[in-house]
């Protein structure tokens, strides 16, 4: 039988900073974001993708805006890769045109949904990738007749957890 230990606390009496900073689970839908903070025309880095934002009005980030290291932070620092550019699609057509100029580019993309990944997986897995980020999509529709929910692509877990609740369904 495993005897409980203080030990196992005490590194948590020492430092409750730890414990206490993690992010809310839930996110109320008034403060998911519309846009993302400070879309910029900021100097184009890499031309070649530069022009599937500029010829399809996609909103987009590139490292030389002042928002893109917030916009770009990992949520593990041990894997601090750099996109070569973060893109806002906010409809499916816009995904669609973002994954077709892409692949006719031969550039590499990542699909960033919740935005945290152990990897580091949402920001590409290594510097230099396109990060088409879902987060517009935050969607959650629960039918109740077929018991089916439809979830958006950036619909983060603690969010889809409260809207299950309120149906019974969590």
């Amino acid at each position: 039988m495993k005897r409980f230990s203080i030990l196992y606390i005490f590194p948590l009496l020492l430092s409750p900073t730890l414990v206490l900073s993690y992010p809310p689970f839930v996110i109320p839908n008034s403060e998911l974001p519309s846009t993302p903070p400070e879309i910029l025309a900021p100097k184009f880095e890499n031309p070649t993708i530069t022009n599937c934002f500029l010829n399809n009005s996609i909103e987009h980030i590139l490292p030389s805006s002042p928002a893109y290291l917030g916009l770009a932070r990992p949520y593990n620092l041990r894997f601090n890769y750099k996109p070569a550019a973060i893109a806002y699609p906010k409809t499916q057509k816009e995904v669609q045109r973002l994954v077709k100029c892409a692949i006719k580019l031969d550039f590499r993309y990542a699909i960033r949904g919740g935005g945290h990944s152990y990897g580091a997986f949402g920001l590409g897995g290594e510097d230099g990738r396109l990060v088409i980020d879902m987060e517009r999509f935050h969607e959650i529709k629960y039918e109740g007749a077929t018991e089916i929910v439809k979830v958006g692509a950036g619909v983060r877990v603690g969010n889809l957890a409260s809207q299950l609740l309120e149906h019974g369904r969590a």
